[in-house]
């Protein structure tokens, strides 16, 4: 008759223990991926107004221009927030640096997304004190 064996050896349960910092870097660098995303579905969802907003009578040529760049520039930042959220799944999992998080937070900056690139900064100077 084989042996029994218990469930806890099968499944041994690491326990890890995260520093303070780890997890204010990380819950920055998932607000960042929040606001990225919440951004994007807002200016999908209020798409006329923020089109009465930026259509300027001087600039008649631009109209025709407007809806296409609102719809672009909203999936860039849902790109960028699944891409900022493999990147810190990854640095949980300390298969990539610090600096990618930073990267990503600055070229947030080029699609007009301050707040990540803040919080993105934040998170990533935590995790640059914490993993180096």
């Amino acid at each position: 008759m084989p042996k029994k064996i218990k469930n806890e050896q099968i499944f041994k349960l690491r326990k890890i223990k995260h520093s303070k910092r780890d997890i204010i870097a990380l819950i920055l660098a998932l607000a960042a991926v929040s606001f990225l995303i919440l951004y994007s579905v807002y200016f999908l969802a209020e798409k006329a107004s923020v089109l009465s907003l930026l259509e300027d009578p001087k600039y008649p040529e631009f109209s025709p221009i407007w809806p296409t760049f609102i719809v672009v520039v909203s999936l860039i930042w849902v790109v960028l927030a699944v891409i900022m959220a493999f990147i810190v799944y990854k640095i949980e999992k300390k298969q990539y640096k610090w600096y990618s998080l930073l990267i990503v937070s600055i070229i947030s900056l080029l699609f007009m997304r301050i707040d990540t690139l803040v919080l993105g900064i934040i998170a990533s100077i935590l995790y640059y004190k914490e993993h180096h």
